[in-house]
């Protein structure tokens, strides 16, 4: 416990100056202005990844500061607010989004017409060409259709994002809560609502996450004092992307469910599906493509794939370790947001996919349960761009090489090498 201090308390020889806070959020605010200075970011990645250096080293800071709850959640809502008007530049997922909530306001059902369906000719404009993936059906959960569908009646690409945005805040202002609850320090607030990755994936790339990331992280928070809220909250999280069902044996864990508690989260889950039972099989169709055939900045996965000589094999051993971590966090009674924390980190470390915002899972977990390795991986991980964009004149690299892979593992072993030996201190200094 001792090893947590710092971020119980704030630690009085590190930043103890009244300006920490105020410089911490100058550079921030600096970077995510050098941000909009350096776009197209996919031209000028390497602008990108110094200002993204700036942000990580400001989160780092002020974590290490007397901040205040107010203050921390301001300046988060005004560095989403300067990314939010530029357009996604890192990943084209949000014009699938947009793409398929305008897709049902036809009728048509986007687990049957992927893209390309000749019937869909009609709705194609300028952004059409950027959704990607057009020869397959939808993957995202029923409860995200009908959330694409509600906001394509309300508009396009910026008012996805600025929703997105909005939970985004939302799911602060419940950690807030959560950490004033627990009389834990304030300053840990900014390991989420701070981090650059948050900030990037969310506010600039317009991902989906928080919609899913909101209710599961309520979940875990309402799991001992309301189960039936908790377990209405996770059907939520499934409803909108699949991973949050990782959580459910750890919610069972901490607390046994009643019959009506699982009763409102099987009935929930298939009230969500209903209006899409028509597409019967085609329902998982995409996913099932996903599981199948899709592999990008695997770390674990990418040296049990090279030894079986199988990627069937290597999944099965890759399901068979996380199984391994779930039983062991389950016999040993880690403490529910540190487990489910690490349940998804070794689902993320094993899985053939890792793309940065995945990583937003664990993340949203980081102001209860404080990690260094997680927290450093949230700014390595954005190394894995360089199997997409170019660095000057180096890159863009090929899938498989190793040279992005090695970036991103680099600082994680030195973290755990220091950790191994010293506990929590990269974290903090003398005694909180």
């Amino acid at each position: 416990m001792k090893r947590l201090a710092h971020f119980r308390h704030a630690d009085p020889g590190v930043m103890r100056h009244p300006w920490g806070f105020g410089a911490c959020g100058v550079g921030a605010l600096a970077a995510y202005v050098g941000m909009i200075l350096a776009s197209p970011w996919d031209e000028h990645f390497g602008a990108f990844l110094a200002c993204y250096a700036v942000a990580f080293a400001a989160c780092w800071g002020v974590s290490r500061t007397r901040a205040g709850l107010v203050g921390i959640i301001l300046a988060a809502g005004v560095y989403r607010a300067v990314l939010l008007p530029l357009p996604p530049m890192l990943s084209d997922d949000i014009y699938r989004y947009v793409w398929e909530g305008r897709v049902q306001s036809t009728g048509a059902n986007p687990y049957l017409q992927p893209p390309v369906d000749p019937g869909l000719e009609k709705l194609r404009d300028t952004d059409w060409e950027r959704v990607n993936h057009p020869e397959a059906t939808a993957i995202y959960p029923p409860l995200a259709q009908l959330f694409f569908r509600g906001l394509a009646a309300l508009g396009g690409v910026f008012v996805f994002k600025a929703a997105f945005v909005a939970i985004d805040l939302v799911l602060i202002l419940l950690l807030a809560a959560a950490m004033k609850a627990r009389r834990v320090s304030a300053s840990r607030l900014a390991l989420y609502a701070w981090n650059p990755l948050v900030i990037v994936e969310v506010a600039g790339s317009g991902h989906l996450e928080p919609l899913a990331i909101l209710p599961m992280v309520a979940a875990v928070l309402w799991v001992e004092r309301r189960p039936l809220g908790a377990w209405s909250a996770l059907a939520v999280s499934v409803a909108m992307k699949y991973a949050g069902v990782l959580a459910a044996p750890l919610l069972w864990r901490a607390r046994r469910p009643r019959l009506w508690h699982m009763l409102a989260f099987v009935t929930l889950v298939m009230a969500f599906t209903l209006p899409y039972l028509g597409a019967g099989k085609q329902l998982f169709a995409s996913l099932e493509l996903y599981a199948t055939k899709w592999r990008f900045n695997d770390l674990l996965f990418a040296p049990l794939a090279a030894l079986s000589g199988s990627l069937g094999v290597a999944k099965s051993i890759a399901t068979l370790f996380l199984l391994a971590v779930l039983v062991a966090l389950l016999l040993f009674r880690v403490a529910l947001e540190r487990s489910t924390q690490l349940l998804f980190c070794s689902a993320l470390l094993l899985s053939p996919t890792i793309h940065p915002w995945y990583l937003l899972w664990a993340v949203a977990l980081l102001p209860l349960a404080p990690s260094p390795f997680l927290f450093v991986w949230s700014g390595s991980v954005i190394l894995a761009y360089l199997h997409l964009f170019p660095l000057g004149n180096f890159g863009p690299l090929a899938p498989s090489h190793w040279l992005p892979r090695v970036l991103e593992i680099a600082p994680l072993l030195v973290v755990c090498m220091w950790l191994l030996r010293n506990g929590n201190r990269p974290f903090r200094r003398g005694r909180a």
